[in-house]
Order: structure tokens, then C-alpha cells, then sequence
């Protein structure tokens, strides 16, 4: 388990912060940020992003050679 990011289609509405209930979720230098060592993937922030922006860690990661 990786938790999830959330990537720069972000519009920064701010609907995942109150779903999360570890409340992992924060604002650094104008993006949300998830707390991935925190984050549970209950799916919840998932669910309420209307862009489509939150992916799981491994999804993003740069592919290796």
C-alpha cells in the first residue's frame, strides 16, 4: 500500500480535505498534499474529486528502464 497523490489537474476545490478521515490531506505551496505514510486508501477522496486528479502512488511513479 502506496496512498494515493494527487497530480497538478488538481483545481484545488478543497471537497477531499473534509472526506479524509485520517486527515492526511494539506495545502503546501498552493497544491493538496496527501500524507502517503497516513493514507489509508479508503477511497473517500477519490470518490468527491471532480478532476479526476487523485491516483494511487504507483500510478504516478516514473516508469524504470
Amino acid at each position: 500500500m502506496n496512498g494515493y497523490v494527487i497530480n497538478a489537474e488538481c483545481v484545488l476545490c478543497g471537497l477531499c480535505v473534509p472526506v479524509c478521515p485520517e486527515h492526511c490531506i494539506e495545502v503546501i505551496d498552493l497544491r493538496y498534499i496527501i500524507d502517503s505514510a497516513a493514507c489509508t486508501e479508503c477511497d473517500e477522496c477519490l470518490r468527491v474529486c471532480p478532476v479526476d486528479a487523485i491516483h494511487h502512488a504507483e500510478e504516478t511513479a516514473p516508469k524504470e528502464d
